[in-house]
C-alpha cells in the first residue's frame, strides 16, 4: 500500500500482480529464494502513482 494518500477522480486503483511459482509447497514461494523476485520493475511506478498493490507469494 503506498504512502501517499490517493488524489485521483474515484476510487484508489487496485493492482494484482501474479507472477512465477516453483512448486507447491510454501518452501517453493518464490520470495524464499529471492525476496525481490516478486516484484517487476512495474510495481514500484504503480506505486508512485499512490496506486495499492497486491502481490501473490
Amino acid at each position: 500500500m503506498p504512502t501517499a494518500p490517493w488524489t485521483g477522480a474515484g476510487p484508489r486503483p487496485i493492482v494484482s500482480v501474479a507472477g512465477g511459482t516453483r512448486g507447491i509447497g510454501d518452501r517453493c514461494a518464490p520470495s524464499k529464494f529471492r525476496p525481490d523476485y516478486e516484484k517487476p520493475l512495474f510495481v514500484d511506478a504503480m506505486l508512485s502513482r499512490s496506486w495499492a498493490v497486491a502481490i501473490a507469494d
